[in-house]
């Protein structure tokens, strides 16, 4: 199934990752150290899990 994680995958070894998976995260690291977006943003995710956790405390 596209998009799914093996559950023997180890990304210390390099060994059955997902294809992409390398590049996506030098992409990311790039980005990161070069103070660039990464092209999501999560901050309605954040806050809606924020006023769930409110509302259940």
């Amino acid at each position: 199934m596209p998009g799914c994680i093996p559950k023997d995958m180890n990304w210390w070894k390099n060994d059955k990752l997902p294809e992409g998976f390398q590049a996506a995260l030098l992409s990311a690291k790039a980005k990161v150290n070069a103070g660039q977006p990464l092209g999501f943003d999560i901050e309605q995710i954040i806050k809606t899990a924020q006023k769930k956790a409110e509302e259940f405390l």
